[in-house]
């Protein structure tokens, strides 16, 4: 750490423990009648030792202040939420029963709220002067592939992070005849003559060890700071996300947005309530068919094989039994075709409207399943396309679903051709790469009204 981020890191602890001390103040101020000047003293005590040591406990935050305020607020919120377990074990260990617990929770809360919004100011502050071009960082990129590509169009959506871009850097130039490249690889230590260069961008292939060692070479003589964004776009030709665990990089390949933890949430929520509302709504619908079946054939009520869901996981669905009870070693274990003798009179209702389907919302509150998601196959179908169709097994990413992308673009029933298996697995695994809530809200409204949905069903 230099002396400017060793100053830096000052002033914003100085900050941050001001900040603690005037929203205890000014809960002392408003309720003076339940502490006494002791009991301050010892309040004061626990709420500064306990922000520091949550400090302690985390790495080093951008202090230049370059990574954005929403990643600030996650940070200070972990912070804070470390601060309350440390604060709140120093109360109960020492037995300072003389601090009231609303004293304890009003103060925390107004610290957090002061803290936010004095950064969100000072973020405010550093975007307008930024955007002005003052206060920005000379960034020299070297790397004119899609890995600089990215790092030059997120500094031009986001000028407000402070980076002005001098040129780049390749030894392929020529191919980039739009971009201001100032030479090749090995011209870094000329322009250090003719520009001011406060940083580097390293994005490179990883074959470009040997270019790699000596850019850093020379970044350490000039005193230059250096991030490296490895070029893994011609390696793995697919999204990824980069980890670090006890300072051990891991890259984590073929990252969905479903990933997420917070948008796993969020799609779970929406199934649950979906569900509940679907189920309560067509109860009468439920019945009506469940006599109709009874009634039509002999036989279980549901139909309920076992699937492969999220992770490989296998589970029970359940669905309306729409044909002749079958031999599984027979007919039973066969995809159904198109004017299937097995079908019922009231089968073949219920599977053009994929009213056999609607027992599914029950595993979905089970956990089993999505409302939006690739179909779940038979066991031995998937084994089958598992060798045919590249990647087919990547549909095990997220849960299956009731309804899916596949199903709404017309890419419903037999996968017996090349193209049919090709169409299906490719529109479901577009749907796992691309994921946002509006796209399921929309797969929904296609499942309902859409032309295509009832497309080979039979």
């Amino acid at each position: 750490m230099n002396a400017r981020e060793k100053e830096l890191l000052l002033i914003y602890l100085v900050i941050d423990l001001c900040m603690i001390n005037l929203s205890m103040g000014i809960v002392y101020f408003l309720r003076p009648q339940i502490l006494d000047w002791s009991g301050i003293r010892q309040v004061l005590i626990v709420f500064n030792v306990s922000w520091l040591f949550s400090l302690m406990l985390l790495k080093r935050e951008n202090l230049f202040l370059r990574d954005g305020f929403q990643n600030r607020m996650q940070r200070g919120f972990i912070r804070f939420l470390i601060y309350l377990a440390t604060s709140a074990t120093i109360i109960v260990v020492f037995n300072i029963d003389q601090l009231p617990r609303s004293f304890f929770v009003i103060g925390s809360l107004l610290f957090l709220v002061l803290n936010l919004i004095f950064y969100y100011f000072v973020y405010a502050f550093l975007g307008m002067l930024r955007i002005k071009g003052k206060h920005v960082r000379k960034t020299l990129i070297i790397g004119a592939g899609k890995s600089g590509m990215e790092v030059s169009r997120f500094i031009e959506m986001n000028p407000e992070m402070g980076y002005s871009i001098v040129g780049y850097l390749d030894d392929n130039f020529k191919l980039r005849k739009n971009l201001p490249i100032l030479g090749s690889v090995d011209s870094l230590e000329y322009l250090y003559g003719h520009y001011a260069i406060q940083e580097i961008i390293i994005a490179l292939p990883l074959t470009c060890e040997k270019k790699i060692q000596n850019i850093l070479s020379i970044a350490d003589y000039n005193g230059t700071r250096v991030r490296l964004i490895p070029d893994f776009y011609r390696l793995l030709k697919c999204k990824y996300t980069i980890d670090t665990k006890d300072e051990i990089p891991f890259l984590n390949v073929h990252q969905v947005p479903l990933d997420k933890f917070n948008l796993q949430i969020c799609k779970r929520i929406f199934d649950v309530i979906f569900s509940s509302v679907i189920l309560m709504l067509i109860a009468p619908i439920l019945v009506i068919v469940a006599i109709a079946i009874r009634i039509d054939s002999k036989g279980p009520l549901f139909y309920k094989p076992v699937r492969m869901g999220k992770a490989g996981k296998e589970f029970t669905l359940f669905k309306f039994r729409s044909m002749q009870v079958c031999d599984p070693t027979t007919s039973g274990a066969n995809s159904t075709q198109k004017d299937d003798a097995r079908i019922t009179k009231v089968g073949r209702f219920i599977r053009k409207y994929s009213i056999d389907e609607l027992p599914q919302f029950l595993n979905v509150l089970l956990g089993d399943m999505s409302i939006v998601g690739p179909r779940p196959h038979r066991i031995w179908l998937n084994k089958d396309l598992q060798c045919k169709v590249h990647g087919y097994m990547m549909r095990h990413y997220v849960k299956p679903g009731i309804t899916g992308w596949a199903q709404v673009n017309g890419w419903r029933g037999p996968t017996e051709t090349r193209v049919q298996r090709y169409g299906r697995t490719l529109h479901d695994l577009w749907y796992i790469e691309n994921w946002f809530f509006l796209l399921d809200v929309w797969i929904i409204f296609l499942t309902v009204f859409g032309v295509r949905t009832r497309k080979n069903a039979f």
